[in-house]
């Protein structure tokens, strides 16, 4: 058995750890008010965006990486937390920046690009008017340097030839 925490800071990570997410939201707001350095504030943000994750609540798992990424710009956790929820959301366009912003940090990772291959697949699978938008989105992504209505029909000439 562990030893006792001896702050709740520790107390917070423990009950993490043991995936008592419910319970732990409350002493994470107490152990933030607590937490002196950027690495304790951005391990109990990220660690609540987690929770709120696996408890379902996008929309607060979205507002808790937002002070990581204010804190750490390239924390890869909160990015991957956020791509997670995006997805779950089914806002694929938002989670494929993010996941692309994840590759740029590092290009090297078979994680991240694995994930965006499904993301890009999404996009291409939407209806007629949802296409359109992605497919503008698409555009400013790969910085075409096409008018956009050039570039709008360039992609949904090959949209719907996809099977």
């Amino acid at each position: 058995m562990a030893p006792a925490p001896s702050n709740k800071i520790d107390r917070a990570h423990q009950m993490y750890r043991e995936g008592r997410c419910e319970e732990v939201l409350g002493f994470y707001m107490e152990a933030l008010a607590m937490a002196k350095t950027k690495l304790q504030k951005t391990t109990l943000h990220s660690n609540r965006a987690a929770c709120y994750l696996k408890l379902h609540d996008f929309k607060k798992a979205t507002e808790e990486c937002t002070p990581v990424l204010e804190l750490d710009q390239n924390h890869t956790g909160a990015l991957m937390l956020w791509a997670q929820t995006l997805v779950t959301l089914k806002e694929y366009h938002s989670a494929l920046f993010d996941v692309n912003r994840l590759i740029e940090l590092n290009p090297s990772s078979e994680v991240y690009q694995n994930l965006e291959a499904p993301l890009r697949t999404q996009l291409f699978e939407c209806t007629q008017r949802e296409c359109r938008w992605n497919t503008l989105y698409l555009c400013r992504i790969f910085s075409f340097e096409l008018p956009l209505q050039a570039c709008y029909h360039s992609f949904s000439s090959s949209l719907f030839t996809l099977s």
